[in-house]
């Protein structure tokens, strides 16, 4: 009887490697695609859909989904540097610059 957990273990092939690799670049071909979509004012999933025809939806939603992903990073990104700019420009005024 086999062990599935075994699976977790073992190394993966190159073969392997190469499809998880060549997959990652078809998505991050699309989620780029879609990103330039946005900034010209046009609906991502639409455009990559016409500009990739044949792709299954499910790829499609989840490059969407990887998109959303990066832009919610970015914008936590930028509000942490804005509350951390404000504490520190508070803190200056509060302390009149003085230890």
């Amino acid at each position: 009887m086999q062990n599935d957990n075994f699976d977790l273990f073992r190394e993966k092939s190159a073969a392997e490697i190469r499809r998880e690799k060549l997959r990652a670049e078809v998505k991050a071909t699309i989620i780029r695609f879609m990103a330039e979509a946005e900034r010209q004012g046009l609906d991502a999933y639409n455009a990559a859909e016409s500009e990739f025809p044949g792709t299954p939806d499910g790829v499609l939603f989840e490059c969407l989904g990887a998109l959303g992903s990066q832009q919610e990073a970015a914008w936590w990104d930028r509000i942490q540097k804005t509350i951390d700019g404000e504490i520190i420009k508070n803190a200056i005024r509060t302390r009149g610059g003085k230890q």
